[in-house]
């Protein structure tokens, strides 16, 4: 009995051994491992997600890329994207005034404005605005002037939006005016303004004030 109990706690000492070696090594080698091997994955985890998030806005910019693309080309064959050439504008407002049929007006260019725009500054862009005013109107009939302001909002080479216009009629077509008109001199049976803003985005570089420039046509 006493040497059975002798190798009993025996084979016990060497079992408690062996679990010691195999707790030690798990607590000193295995755990730090597994561990260091969640925090890795964890860590790669988060990566993927952050990839993947990447990836998502990629595709949501493409998405609006291509359907802001041609508005901005739009935009850039209206002179968006061009200084602004006011000796070009006087030539641009004269074709407008014979398309519509106007005997003539007065025009005046304010100077140049910077608006704060908080995407463009970021492109290193400024957008800018001036501020055209069309007066002394000459024009037999109000649908001229009415025909003037569309082809200024639709058809117009340059990027204008129009603010305000105000039209009326002056003087009555009685005898004498039908005998200016058969004579082949002007007549002016209305009073009409119009203001416009002429907008354009140019390098930050570019954005000189300009002066005043009055016109007529």
């Amino acid at each position: 009995m006493k040497l059975i109990g002798v190798k009993r706690t025996l084979i016990l000492a060497i079992l408690l051994a062996i679990n010691l070696a195999v707790a030690a090594v798990f607590f000193l080698q295995v755990d730090p491992m597994r561990e260091d091997s969640l925090r890795k994955l964890s860590t790669m985890n988060s990566q993927i997600a952050e990839q993947s998030q990447k990836i998502a806005n990629i595709k949501a910019d493409l998405e609006t890329f291509k359907a802001t693309l041609p508005k901005y080309e739009l935009l850039e064959k209206k002179g968006f994207t061009l200084n602004q050439d006011r000796f070009r504008m006087s030539r641009d407002l004269d074709d407008v005034r014979m398309k519509s049929s106007l005997a003539g007006f007065s025009f005046t260019i304010n100077d140049i404005r910077k608006i704060d725009n908080a995407d463009a500054l970021a492109a290193q862009m400024q957008l800018i605005d001036s501020r055209i005013k069309i007066e002394n109107v000459v024009s037999l009939l109000d649908l001229n002037f009415y025909d003037f302001i569309d082809i200024m909002q639709w058809q117009f080479p340059a990027h204008v939006r129009v603010q305000s216009f105000d039209v009326m009629r002056k003087d009555p077509l009685n005898s004498v005016a039908l005998g200016h008109i058969a004579k082949g001199e002007p007549v002016n049976l209305i009073s009409a303004t119009a203001f416009f803003d002429w907008l354009t985005i140019v390098p930050k570089l570019e954005t000189k004030s300009g002066q005043s420039t009055p016109g007529g046509l």
